[in-house]
């Protein structure tokens, strides 16, 4: 099923540290699976590794969220013409052994190049790659990357979800992030700071999956002192299914607490 990025109104403010998944949110330790080596030549360099790779498009310029994109994974095209928010998804992407290091470029869908970095991959494995920042900003904190994960194949179980969270709110420190029934929220990430995505944590069937609460607090402040989100009955996260929950902005203007938001895309 393609995913849709699925929008729930939010406002923010915050400090930085380090994230880390709390107690009662642990990651699984699973290998996920899924992919295949290549096949082919490039360069006279033969392609004998291969994975599958979900691309993002979370690019803004200092005003505004990017038009369309296009993605580039080892000389290879994918994804033209995504928009902002939008997705190309489960792409082959094969190289060598002998290059470990995959080269990626976000561009125009011409001439433009957005960004240009290498990413190690993990043969056989899928991948999540969402190109963040803000395109033409001085700051090098902000400047546009790509962010690249492996993917959970993992069955979450019975009555459960799996979730995972990336911190796009460009110029804002690190936040907490609570998720649960309204009023009883628990806090799941702590100190996750601005490009950083955290490992899976599991929503479990306790926490009222079909009408999920989530809370984004500056870090280390306790819920209900100085809420920058309160983003309520969220029904697009569903029992069995593994979720990408980036924070993203709506609006043309990043700077404004009343575009910040939240997006949710279906991983598995």
């Amino acid at each position: 099923m393609r995913p849709t990025a699925r929008l729930a109104h939010a406002a923010l403010l915050a400090t930085l540290l380090a994230p880390v998944l709390l107690a009662g949110c642990s990651p699984r330790t699973d290998a996920p699976t899924g992919g295949s080596p290549g096949s082919g030549t490039g360069g006279g360099v033969t392609n004998d590794k291969g994975s599958t790779i979900s691309f993002y498009h979370l690019l803004m310029t200092s005003n505004a969220p990017t038009s369309t994109v296009a993605f580039k994974a080892n000389g290879a095209i994918f994804g033209a013409g995504t928009t902002y928010l939008g997705s190309a998804l489960d792409n082959s992407v094969a190289w060598a052994s002998s290059t470990p290091l995959v080269p990626f470029e976000v561009t125009d869908g011409g001439t433009t190049r957005f960004l240009a970095v290498g990413r190690l991959l993990t043969n056989g494995y899928g991948h999540s790659a969402i190109a963040i920042g803000v395109i033409g900003s001085t700051d090098p904190n902000l400047q546009p990357t790509l962010v690249v994960a492996v993917k959970d194949s993992v069955n979450p179980g019975a009555g459960n979800a799996r979730v995972r969270w990336l911190h796009n709110w460009p110029g804002v420190a690190a936040v907490d992030i609570w998720s649960g029934n309204p009023g009883f929220e628990v806090r799941v990430v702590q100190n996750l700071a601005y490009g950083q995505i955290t490992a899976y944590s599991d929503i479990t069937a306790a926490t009222s999956i079909t009408s999920l609460h989530v809370v984004v607090t500056p870090a280390g402040v306790a819920r209900g002192v100085a809420d920058l989100t309160n983003i309520s009955a969220i029904t697009q996260i569903t029992t069995g299914n593994t979720y990408l929950v980036p924070l993203i902005h709506t609006s043309s203007n990043f700077a404004s607490p009343g575009s910040r938001s939240l997006a949710i895309y279906q991983e598995r």
